[in-house]
């Protein structure tokens, strides 16, 4: 079938918000969340998976957030703040960018930037380029809330 109900997602997504609002409390962000690095345990629990790229949200005296500079993910769940050229950096809202590209997935079974080059992947994530998918097939599975 084409993606998952919304009330798998819905148990999902609030797993994975709680794992990440975890991570952040312990000043750990993911940077590279995506359908990949979710899985499922034996009960089918929600466990996130791969943190080679995670990192340590350090601060400093002020109490500021040290922002990361590294150009890191996945491009069709990368955040648009980390292909900024400025390099202002990036902190925890990555992974609250990359959520919300995971529910998208999991409504309808495909990153909602997704391209044929990675540049286009990147432009259209910059530009919130996206189309929500019409049609019989998700009108079964999707409300008009969600």
């Amino acid at each position: 079938r084409k993606g998952l109900t919304e009330p798998e997602v819905r148990f999902y997504s609030v797993q994975i918000t709680g794992a990440i609002k975890y991570m952040h409390a312990k000043g750990i962000i993911h940077r590279d969340l995506k359908m990949g690095n979710i899985f499922l345990d034996s009960h089918m629990n929600a466990k996130i998976g791969d943190f080679g790229l995670a990192a340590l949200v350090v601060t400093g005296r002020d109490m500021q957030t040290i922002r990361r500079t590294t150009l890191c993910g996945t491009p069709n769940y990368i955040a648009p703040e980390i292909l900024e050229k400025g390099k202002k950096g990036h902190d925890h809202m990555v992974d609250i960018w990359s959520l919300g590209i995971i529910m998208f997935a999991m409504l309808t079974s495909k990153p909602p930037f997704q391209s044929s080059t990675t540049d286009e992947i990147y432009r259209r994530a910059r530009e919130r380029d996206y189309e929500w998918p019409t049609g019989e097939s998700t009108q079964k599975f999707i409300s008009q809330e969600a």
